[in-house]
């Protein structure tokens, strides 16, 4: 069957059909994500993101649904209470962000989407509210490098050390990503941060943010077998009664779809998807778990190892020292600073 957009979207309108169905508790749904654009693949896969705002607390606050090979439903689930004002969601980059972008709207009871977005997009793109929301990601970004930093004498190479720091460039990403927009999906990651980087006049944030976690040399990436041994770690991890939905067997084609389309001409976006997606896994698994050996052989490849941790960290100083200057920047240019 050939997935196209329209398909998509018609899916996504016959499951809100039926779940709306004489169904009281929810308030609105909405669409979010890469289907609100021309190109919502990567390769041969996505997912259809919506939003269910319930009128009291929701079952789960998340849920992927499997609909074949190519595409899920990815669902968030929230309760009213947490928009009770929305004004304050404008500080808010994840929950704000859901309604900057004019996302489709496939129910609304009582036009309760229609108040709620007219309290959160007021002065949205204000300096003041943008400031805020990246600063939101460099306080993340700066707190967990000093908390790394006062560890690092009795660090030890391990999955929280790679977590705190990957997650620690996502956050500094977003800081830079939110001076424009929202926040970078996590498999789209660097082409996207390249294009906003250009935009600020800033390129060198983009080759920076590859240098911190970049392999030395691709030619030695026996790809097909980091593929296989992800795809095991998935499998281990879903017989978990812990499992989180977006790290079911159903979303391994999501991501492994979206790296091997990037492998050719860009193995870093490659490489951050499987470094990312890992990692996260592996912070879930048991330390122990005999998975562990693929991923520290995959880590050797990417230059982390217990020696190579005071240079990181002296790395990433500098890199977040870069975009706090770029924020800086920004905010003069703003006349906020």
């Amino acid at each position: 069957m050939r997935v196209t957009r329209n398909l998509l979207l018609e899916t996504a309108r016959n499951h809100v059909k039926s779940q709306t169905l004489n169904n009281p508790d929810i308030a609105c749904v909405f669409l979010v994500g890469s289907l609100l654009s021309d190109e919502p693949f990567i390769g041969e896969t996505t997912d259809i993101d919506l939003v269910f705002i319930h009128n009291t607390e929701p079952a789960a606050p998340r849920e992927v649904i499997p609909m074949g090979d190519e595409f899920n439903l990815d669902i968030l689930h929230f309760p009213r209470r947490i928009f009770s004002q929305p004004k304050d969601l404008r500080e808010d980059p994840w929950l704000g962000c859901l309604f900057c972008e004019k996302p489709f709207m496939l129910y609304d009871s009582y036009h309760f989407y229609d108040f709620l977005r007219a309290g959160v997009y007021s002065n949205f793109f204000s300096p003041t509210y943008t400031y805020a929301r990246s600063q939101y990601f460099y306080t993340r970004a700066r707190e967990r490098w000093m908390d790394m930093h006062q560890a690092e004498q009795k660090e030890e190479f391990s999955v929280n050390f790679v977590f705190d720091y990957l997650q620690t460039l996502y956050d500094a990403g977003n800081t830079i990503a939110c001076l424009t927009g929202k926040p970078i999906s996590e498999r789209r990651f660097l082409s996207t941060l390249e294009a906003i980087t250009a935009y600020l006049g800033r390129p060198g944030l983009a080759s920076g943010m590859r240098d911190l976690f970049a392999p030395p040399d691709y030619d030695i990436i026996d790809w097909q077998n980091l593929y296989q041994q992800l795809t095991n770690a998935f499998s281990i991890l879903s017989e978990k009664s812990y499992c989180p939905p977006q790290y079911t067997p159903a979303r391994v084609n999501y991501y492994l779809g979206a790296a091997s389309h990037y492998q050719v001409e860009r193995p870093d976006e490659s490489m951050w998807i499987l470094a990312w997606v890992w990692t996260n896994l592996m912070q879930l698994l048991p330390k122990r778990s005999p998975e562990a050996k693929d991923w520290n052989s995959f880590c050797e490849q990417l230059n982390f190892s217990r020696n190579s941790i005071t240079l990181k960290l002296q790395q990433l100083d500098t890199y977040l020292d870069a975009v706090d200057e770029t924020c800086g920047e920004w905010g003069k240019v703003s006349g906020l600073l």
